[in-house]
């Protein structure tokens, strides 16, 4: 089974509303997974927390810190919307900016160090829209200083991730120390996301 099929079905048993006890708190699930997607290659087995709140409205996530664990974030996020009935083209459109939150907290805040966990909350709020919430354990930034221009050099592959997220989002703010991000999701695809 692979891991995108194996996390989906530990999701789907967490937020439909089961009574299975897992560490002792209801509702949610702790997992060790062995990875076995074709060419990723990780030496100890994947460590995750999933559980609802909020009878199924709020999809909570303690990921590793690791590059590995995008499609895992992913294809949680994808179930969770599913569950929701978001049309496939918003989906596409908010795994674009989750993933960038999550790559953002793993470079930025956390400098690649696989031992810090990042955690990820992804709240219902209505008309097709949410509310992504993702902190690390960095020290933060002055977000203040945030540059949202365009690079120069078009093959510069740096702050682009902020450019999408703030293209594909109502709105998002930082936490006070720059460690901790709320972005709230368009209720409508934008143009280019319409027809896939």
């Amino acid at each position: 089974m692979s891991l995108s099929n194996c996390f989906g079905r530990l999701c789907s048993l967490t937020t439909t509303g089961t009574n299975r006890r897992h560490i002792g708190v209801k509702g949610s699930f702790r997992a060790q997974i062995p990875y076995s997607k074709p060419n990723i290659f990780i030496e100890q087995p994947v460590m995750f927390e999933c559980k609802t709140e909020d009878n199924g409205r709020t999809l909570i996530l303690n990921i590793p810190s690791s590059m590995n664990q995008v499609g895992l974030i992913l294809s949680a996020m994808k179930s969770f919307f599913k569950q929701h009935y978001l049309p496939e083209n918003l989906i596409n459109q908010n795994s674009i900016v989750l993933r960038e939150l999550f790559v953002n907290a793993i470079t930025h805040g956390h400098n690649f160090n696989q031992n810090l966990y990042v955690f990820i909350q992804i709240e219902y709020l209505k008309d097709n829209q949410f509310k992504l919430t993702v902190k690390d354990g960095g020290s933060g930034f002055d977000y203040s200083e945030l540059e949202l221009s365009y690079p120069e050099n078009i093959n510069d592959m740096r702050k682009r991730g902020m450019i999408l997220v703030e293209a594909l989002t109502e709105q998002y703010e930082f936490n006070e120390k720059g460690n901790g991000i709320v972005a709230y999701t368009l209720t409508s695809p934008l143009s280019v996301f319409e027809n896939i």
